[in-house]
């Protein structure tokens, strides 16, 4: 058998199973993280004055989903976004209003971020600014 039709044969087995597998592995964070806080709080429009930062790594328990997730803070809402590859997988964006943003642990760079009920290892700046807002424009009781 030539090389090149073994070759062919190891990326036509082999690349439908890795994709298989990517998404399978993927699937259990969109639906514990994403699809939870997309159900209890649906995407708003993105404020003026927003901070947005594209393609930050987050992490689920042992899944990480290094640059796949969209950050946004406005003055009323942090808005979680997916990238491609985790729309791709179900995930659906959501809009968590400020004052439910909180930090359980936090460093230099990674906050274990809790938005209600749901806990998302994200970037700390995401944190700091939904704090910052909450100080400047209090959600009135």
């Amino acid at each position: 058998m030539q090389p090149w039709i073994v070759v062919l044969l190891l990326v036509g087995i082999m690349l439908p199973i890795e994709i298989a597998v990517v998404y399978a592995l993927l699937r259990g964070p969109v639906q514990d993280v994403f699809n939870r806080l997309h159900a209890k709080y649906p995407p708003q429009q993105i404020g003026d004055g927003a901070i947005r930062r594209n393609f930050q790594s987050a992490k689920k328990d042992i899944v990480n989903l290094g640059f796949c997730v969209h950050f946004a803070v406005d003055d009323q809402f942090v808005h979680v976004m997916p990238a491609a590859v985790l729309r791709w997988a179900g995930a659906k964006g959501s809009s968590v209003p400020v004052d439910v943003v909180s930090a359980k642990q936090s460093d230099m760079s990674y906050a274990e971020i809790v938005f209600d009920d749901v806990t998302l290892v994200g970037p700390t700046w995401v944190v700091r600014e939904a704090a910052n807002r909450l100080r400047r424009y209090p959600v009135s009781a």
